[in-house]
């Protein structure tokens, strides 16, 4: 279950979290996906450097580009 606020308005989605992939380019992104049990996808192509983005433990890819070659849909 996940709980969120949007524009002022809570709302609450029941989701499995095995079928959840969060992808980021921030170590904050990391975090979330963390908290809601979920795997997830770091591109250094952002805000921060892959060095840092590397410090999480999860997959960081160079490119959006490569997200085709790495997941299955």
């Amino acid at each position: 279950t996940v709980h969120f606020t949007k524009q002022g308005k809570a709302a609450t989605i029941e989701v499995n979290e095995e079928q959840v992939l969060v992808i980021g380019d921030l170590d904050h992104d990391f975090e979330m996906a963390r908290t809601l049990g979920a795997d997830c996808i770091l591109i250094a192509a952002g805000h921060q450097h892959r060095r840092e983005l590397e410090k999480c433990g999860c997959t960081v890819l160079d490119s959006a580009m490569q997200l085709m070659e790495t997941i299955e849909l």
